[in-house]
């Protein structure tokens, strides 16, 4: 009587499957640390800048936050026309972060900006103009 108890036990589990324990995933980060203090919501700002001699006028949407994008759109408003247009988030000399060179035609241009692993209180959106003459000029703006 215990044997055929043992044998209808081990025969009921043999149709059960037991559930693979996956790990849960890992999300993958650039181990650089965020400083929340600097981190900032741009829902929507639109701000008229010059830079070199040329007046444009900037829309842009995102958060300024690390490794966030933010999406711009520049439109000329008057003065030379530059050839390219170059955007960045971070310090003035660009380093550590990844500059973008907006895409154009006729009077507007896109861009999306990648915001650098650690952001600071000292960065700024940064926008780079560059006429046919090779001139550049550049202006920043602050994203609180």
């Amino acid at each position: 009587m215990i044997a055929a108890s043992i044998l209808a036990v081990t025969l009921s589990a043999c149709g059960k499957k037991e559930e693979a324990n996956s790990p849960e995933p890992v999300p993958e980060t650039t181990g650089i640390a965020a400083d929340p203090a600097h981190e900032a919501q741009v829902d929507m700002i639109t701000h008229d800048f010059t830079a070199g001699q040329t007046k444009l006028s900037l829309s842009a949407s995102g958060t300024a936050e690390p490794n966030a994008e933010i999406h711009m759109t520049i439109n000329h408003i008057s003065g030379p026309r530059p050839d390219v247009i170059r955007t960045w988030f971070g310090p003035r000399s660009g380093e550590g972060t990844m500059k973008t060179k907006a895409g154009g035609h006729d009077d507007h241009w896109h861009a999306h900006v990648v915001c650098p692993g650690t952001i600071t209180s000292q960065d700024s959106l940064w926008v780079e103009i560059q006429y046919a003459n090779g001139d550049k000029a550049a202006t920043s703006i602050r994203i609180k």
